[in-house]
């Protein structure tokens, strides 16, 4: 039972005192008066400590390179594309590989028909009916994993799936208070009903937009995160993580944002076994969209513009890629302009601390009038950074 220093007598929560009363509707309608960030952004479950942890697994890409110059031969060595060891664990004996050299009109297709040993695999080359010619293999070359057939009535495989890891994040406090005089409340006003109302969506809306620049921008305390004044980790520290592979953090070399450079970037998550489907930008380069950049001829040569189904009423840009996904454009006027952002929404979530989502409470007080304060308790979660979102900076800006 906590003391009350006001009346000296125990309480045993805030509502002995108060009236707390939920306005997570009047939030969740901010969040979607707004063609921004946070509609995109799911409202995950609410968690009940102040360090919030959850379990990835980490995404398998359908592809490889070979290591070496394995020429024609039927052993080859593995690695990741982005060059790191250990891309043998995705093979297993049966697995049908695709090369990316043709052979006349066709590519070569690889049977592994060894257990892997490490990152080695003995194969049959020029697999299947009517199939190519074995191509010389050189370090680098691209394999796609097509599948794993197999025998019938075979036993357990060896799970290809890598170790699950913990990540976290921390809640955050907002706080948003309202004081308004006697006097202030019995004026009647054109077009408004009720003052104390209209102040508290008002600064619901103001509260919202720290929430959304949070979630974009935040970064955790370096001493005791979890302590007063604890901050959350947002979207930007997660794919700058220093656990994240260079190749997810792309440099463009002051380069222009063009529709070719941009459907390279989208190949790269979409060959390694992710999914996008908004590009979070700056306004410069969200202007760029378009540009000749991406209309050519006259006509779009991958834009279109759609009703929003997160923003009643709103339109939004849409990219169509090469690979066929379609991605939202989003744009922010606090973002950088040299940097863009490639997400995939389903793995983005906004997540309240226990009862914290957004409410109000009126204290007793002396003032001539009302005060309150509107509190709302959050987290943010952004999972598998490194392996399905993908960030470009070093953009041309002019």
């Amino acid at each position: 039972m906590a003391l009350n220093p006001n009346r000296g007598f125990g309480t045993e929560d805030i509502g002995d005192l108060t009236a707390p009363l939920y306005f997570s509707d009047t939030m969740t309608k901010a969040i979607y008066a707004e063609n921004t960030l946070l509609p995109h952004v799911k409202k995950g479950e609410e968690v009940d400590q102040v360090t919030m942890h959850w379990v990835e697994d980490l995404i398998n890409p359908f592809q490889v390179a070979v290591v070496g110059a394995a020429g024609t031969g039927t052993t080859i060595t593995v690695r990741y594309t982005s060059g790191a060891p250990g891309a043998g664990r995705l093979l297993r004996k049966g697995v049908i590989l695709k090369t990316d050299k043709l052979n006349g009109l066709v590519e070569e297709l690889i049977e592994v028909v060894s257990t892997p040993s490490g990152d080695t695999v003995t194969v049959t080359r020029a697999y299947g009916a009517g199939g190519a010619a074995a191509v010389t293999l050189v370090d680098g070359d691209i394999l796609t994993i097509l599948g794993n057939p197999l025998e019938e009535n075979s036993g357990l495989q060896a799970d290809t799936t890598k170790a699950r890891i913990g990540k976290l994040n921390y809640c955050q406090v907002f706080e948003e208070s309202v004081e308004l005089s006697r006097r202030q409340m019995k004026r009647k006003m054109v077009a408004v009903q009720n003052e104390f109302i209209k102040s508290v969506k008002d600064r619901t809306v103001e509260a919202k937009r720290k929430l959304e620049n949070t979630v974009i921008f935040g970064r955790a305390k370096s001493v005791d995160p979890a302590g007063n004044y604890s901050t959350m980790r947002g979207m930007l520290d997660f794919l700058t993580d220093t656990n994240v592979p260079d190749e997810w953090i792309k440099d463009a070399g002051a380069a222009a944002l063009t529709d070719s450079l941009l459907n390279s970037y989208i190949a790269q998550v979409y060959q390694n076994g992710g999914k996008l489907d908004i590009i979070f930008a700056p306004q410069f380069q969200a202007r760029q969209f378009a540009s000749p950049n991406f209309f050519g001829g006259g006509s779009a040569t991958g834009i279109r513009w759609t009703a929003s189904d997160k923003v009643r009423g709103t339109y939004i840009r849409q990219f169509l890629s090469d690979v066929g996904a379609v991605l939202d454009v989003v744009s922010s006027p606090f973002m950088r302009k040299d940097a863009i952002a490639l997400l995939n929404s389903e793995l983005l979530s906004l997540h309240a601390f226990a009862e914290s989502d957004w409410f109000m409470i009126q204290a007793p007080t002396l003032f001539d009038g009302k005060a309150t304060r509107l509190v709302g308790d959050y987290s943010f979660k952004l999972q598998h950074a490194g392996e399905t979102h993908l960030l470009i900076r070093n953009l041309a800006t002019s």
